[in-house]
């Protein structure tokens, strides 16, 4: 019996162990084990604890540049990208000087909080040979394909100053950003980009403020590991768009998703786009909503002019309503048309505030101000004797 009791625990202990959640260090190969960035299942990079609650893993004799922009790093969770410690971006490892470091990465999840230090061990082994250095960026039409590092056609040329340079000419921009990165030698395991632009994971930004045809430059300096890109329009250029609407989920299904397939817009006839469905509604409710460029936030998107930025509205009567949302890219003016199923037009409500151009009939059809009868302004029933 006691035997039988030994085993069965011994059972319980291994299937409890096998359950055990792990962590893991991820991030570019420069501050980690092995040879692969950014592969949640290395278990190289495996973190452990003696109970439960503080994990950490020591990385030992990395040879690292100084880096003011910052390695880039973060914690996994069971060898995959489900949930990260952040959840959202990328934390930055630090390096003041060159040399060569011990990395010890903590993460406590009592106090939820992760970090990384940095020891200086010795001094740095100056690399064989040079270094090359490539520009991966969000813009195919720069790059050629996007965010690949490895991509030698991006190759940067070195300049009598020492700074590297990459050109191209002749490039179709939509108007929006560009997000970009210089990595080193074909690869993601050293990177460098802008923490300082606000984008989550320190990409270097390039604004692009209106459709158009540009000759774009791109420039390196490895002595402070500073990027920085500029640009000359070059002449006038038509870009093919598409148009998604986004919301809150209980709105349009999906909570506030720039690309859903189910809600890119159709273009009309005379160049306005339109997106029909239907929706439960709740009186009183504050729905918002934006309509967005190519279904990516990085580009164009509009509403109103409201605090939020979004088209705001409401409705008066809980219920099924069918919605229409319209779209002039001309004079980014949104109009939104609700239908509730017994009653007919509830209200129309447009982006743009000029009594004028916001007068509608009750069939939802745009009409003059000299027109009588019962109308709709600026989203309100009004009758014009």
């Amino acid at each position: 019996m006691k035997k039988i009791f030994t085993l069965i625990t011994m059972m319980l202990l291994a299937t409890m162990s096998s359950m055990a959640t792990t962590y893991t260090v991820v991030g570019v190969k420069a501050i980690i084990n092995g040879d692969e960035s950014w592969n949640p299942a290395l278990e190289l990079n495996d973190m452990s604890s003696e109970d439960g609650n503080l994990y950490t893993l020591t990385v030992s004799g990395k040879n690292l540049e100084k880096n003011s922009t910052g390695y880039e790093w973060k914690i996994a969770e069971d060898h995959a990208w489900a949930k990260s410690y952040p959840q959202n971006g990328n934390e930055h490892l630090i390096i003041s000087e060159d040399g060569k470091y011990d990395i010890t990465y903590t993460l406590d999840l009592a106090a939820n909080n992760w970090t990384a230090v940095a020891t200086k061990v010795g001094p740095y082994e100056q690399p064989s040979e040079d270094k090359h250095y490539t520009v991966a960026g969000s813009e195919a039409a720069i790059f050629g394909t996007a965010w690949t590092p490895s991509n030698k056609d991006n190759e940067m040329e070195k300049q009598a100053d020492g700074t590297f340079v990459f050109s191209v000419e002749g490039v179709d921009l939509a108007a929006g950003t560009v997000k970009y990165k210089v990595c080193v030698d074909y690869d993601w395991g050293e990177s460098y980009g802008d923490p300082s632009s606000g984008d989550p994971d320190g990409n270097a930004l390039l604004i692009i403020p209106e459709d158009g045809n540009y000759n774009v430059t791109f420039t390196f300096d490895p002595s402070t590991k500073e990027v920085s890109a500029s640009f000359e329009k070059a002449g006038e250029a038509v870009i093919e768009k598409d148009y998604f609407v986004a919301g809150q989920e209980a709105l349009m299904g999906v909570d506030w998703n720039p690309s859903y397939a189910d809600n890119q817009m159709t273009e009309n006839e005379d160049g306005t786009y339109e997106l029909s469905f239907s929706a439960t509604l709740t009186a009183g409710e504050n729905y918002q909503f934006k309509v967005v460029t190519n279904g990516d936030w990085e580009q164009p998107s509009f509403g109103a002019d409201t605090e939020s930025g979004n088209f705001e509205f409401t409705v008066e009567e809980d219920g099924d309503y069918d919605i229409t949302i319209t779209f002039d890219p001309a004079t980014e003016e949104i109009t939104i048309t609700l239908e509730k199923d017994t009653t007919g037009i509830g209200t129309v409500q447009s982006s743009k505030f000029n009594a004028q151009s916001n007068i509608y009939n009750l069939r939802g059809q745009r009409v003059n101000a000299s027109t009588r009868g019962i109308l709709i302004v600026n989203g309100k029933k009004v009758v014009v004797k």
